[in-house]
């Protein structure tokens, strides 16, 4: 007849060694799984650090292209209006008969420094870019250019013999005509320009493929 007590003992132990050895597969399997989750991690960390970094570094040379190019777009435009003021006041000059020669040259001289400072500035927005402003600005300059050289070719015959009336009246008359011309040109600079700036905001947010990284499970 069995022992049913040795029995019972031996299921016990055989259970206790079989319910070990589960756990023992079970534990080395989970393992491996623990492990690769961490390094998930850590790799899905490491990517949202660089997406940071790289958002960072995007947003700051953002924010310096834009201050770069505003300060170059306002220094043409302003050196621009001191132009046209002093070609102005030398064209109205050279009309008043009873002004001295000697300030006619300094109104001339004064006029060709302004120029010569709008070039610069032109220069310096050609560079700062994008072509879609320095296209106008280039137009805008050569207006300027054409209403600088009236007066001073008026000047310049008036060195050699006093002009007949009419030809101050055509002065004034192109004068008039450019006028309208370097308010279109300016407008369209400064319509170029406000594109230009509104394509580089301050902040920008960060890119999708930083977020994914940072928020996939």
């Amino acid at each position: 007849m069995v022992d049913t007590s040795f029995l019972v003992a031996v299921l016990g132990v055989g259970g206790t060694l079989a319910g070990g050895a589960l756990t023992a597969v079970i534990n080395s399997r989970a393992q491996p799984r623990a492990e690769e989750v961490w390094e998930r991690e850590q790799i899905l960390k490491v990517r949202a650090q660089e997406s940071a970094h790289a958002h960072a570094v995007h947003s700051e040379h953002h924010s310096w292209l834009r201050a770069r190019r505003e300060s170059a777009y306002l220094a043409f435009l302003e050196a621009a209006e001191a132009a046209r003021v002093d070609v102005l006041d030398l064209a109205i000059a050279i009309r008043e008969r009873a002004i001295p020669a000697e300030e006619l040259e300094t109104l001339r001289i004064a006029a060709r420094e302004r120029m010569r400072t709008l070039l610069r500035t032109r220069d310096v927005l050609e560079i700062a870019g994008p072509e879609a402003v320095a296209e106008p600005a280039r137009t805008h300059y050569a207006n300027l250019v054409d209403y600088w050289r009236k007066p001073t070719r008026m000047l310049e015959r008036r060195a050699e013999s006093e002009p007949a009336e009419a030809e101050y009246g055509l002065l004034r008359a192109a004068l008039l005509e450019d006028r309208e011309q370097l308010e279109d040109s300016q407008r369209a600079v400064v319509a170029a320009a406000r594109s230009a700036l509104e394509q580089l905001p301050a902040a920008v947010g960060p890119t999708s493929r930083g977020e994914e990284a940072a928020t996939q499970p």
